[in-house]
């Protein structure tokens, strides 16, 4: 498929990392997501999306500044914020409906 307004670089990504990119970057360079990791962590699925995201240099992952060593925050990176990725309605609801966490079960 073919969507306007992807850099090559987004289109090469897996459809988990597009969606994961598209639902917490689409509207903004300047949002984080951090996990704390200490209920909850991320479930394989966003797991492998992250790792690809972060492989491909497009956030970063860095550790969180809240006080436990497990929490991660993840942003864009210089090189994420100039590409361009926009996914119609449709396709978050065909590809982007997953499950980003699964409780911490020890």
């Amino acid at each position: 498929m073919n969507f306007p307004k992807n850099s090559p670089a987004i289109l090469a990504l897996s459809y988990d990392a597009q969606a994961i990119l598209a639902g917490h970057w689409m509207f903004g360079a300047k949002f984080t997501l951090t996990m704390g990791n200490q209920k909850s962590q991320f479930s394989p699925r966003a797991k492998e999306a992250f790792c690809d995201l972060v492989s491909a240099g497009i956030i970063l992952d860095k550790k969180a500044d809240d006080g436990y060593a497990e929490s991660r925050t993840y942003s864009l990176s210089e090189s994420g914020k100039g590409l361009e990725f926009r996914k119609p309605i449709t396709w978050v609801e065909k590809y982007g409906k997953f499950s980003i966490t699964e409780p911490i079960t020890d």
